[in-house]
């Protein structure tokens, strides 16, 4: 008799931490812009030429970015950041100045270059991820993107602001593997389930409030 192996993409588990974050229903309407300030003078720095959206749910800055032939940030970049690594410092230098409109308030310890990617118009994009007290946010990442030239033309993203959770579990992440098994095998009738690879990470919930999990492919 055959027997079918099946690997579930993955699951979230939502377990309990130390000292849990209060639940929250989302907020009513809009959120208003976290630093208006910030997003005035970063338009003024730039010419007038940069234009940023917001997340309606946290007020964080999602998208910012400058007209075309503009730079961000016009009157504080120096020569064109030519090398991946100048690309990583402007990078950093602009998130230093402006990084209050999508809540950052560290960038050494909040922010943690992973990727840099190049496109076939000769851009640069650079992978930034969120950290909360040496742990990945999950799903927080920004990109900073640089044209052709070497300027530095947009931010996108999701960055969490204020995450206020205790971010070490009280489960392992073995037993956190083993609590993913079981609620997916009720679904797998016939098939093998196992843990393949476990992470420890801060979940954002729905409305852009912060919560501590555990994360665990199975």
């Amino acid at each position: 008799m055959s027997r079918t192996t099946q690997l579930v993409p993955l699951l979230v588990l939502a377990l309990a931490l130390s000292h849990p974050a209060q639940a929250q229903g989302p907020a009513k309407g809009k959120h208003e812009p976290i630093d208006p300030a910030g997003i005035a003078r970063l338009i003024a720095e730039s010419g007038g030429s940069a234009q940023v959206t917001v997340n309606d749910a946290t007020g964080a800055a999602r998208f910012v970015r400058t007209s075309p032939g503009g730079k961000l940030g016009l009157l504080r970049q120096g020569a064109r950041a030519v090398t991946d690594e100048a690309k990583k410092s402007r990078s950093a230098e602009f998130f230093s100045d402006y990084g209050s409109i999508f809540g950052i308030t560290s960038v050494a310890s909040e922010l943690e270059d992973v990727r840099v990617a190049k496109d076939p118009q000769g851009g640069t994009h650079i992978v930034h991820r969120q950290l909360y007290q040496g742990v990945p946010v999950f799903a927080g990442e920004l990109r900073s993107h640089f044209d052709a030239s070497d300027e530095l033309v947009a931010v996108t993203g999701t960055f969490v602001p204020e995450i206020a959770v205790n971010p070490y579990p009280t489960r392992s992440a073995e037993e956190a593997g083993r609590t993913a098994v079981a609620m997916v095998r009720p679904d797998t009738t016939g098939a093998q389930a196992w843990a393949r690879a476990r992470a420890l990470a801060v979940r954002p919930a729905a409305a852009g409030l912060s919560s501590g999990a555990t994360r665990a492919i199975v």
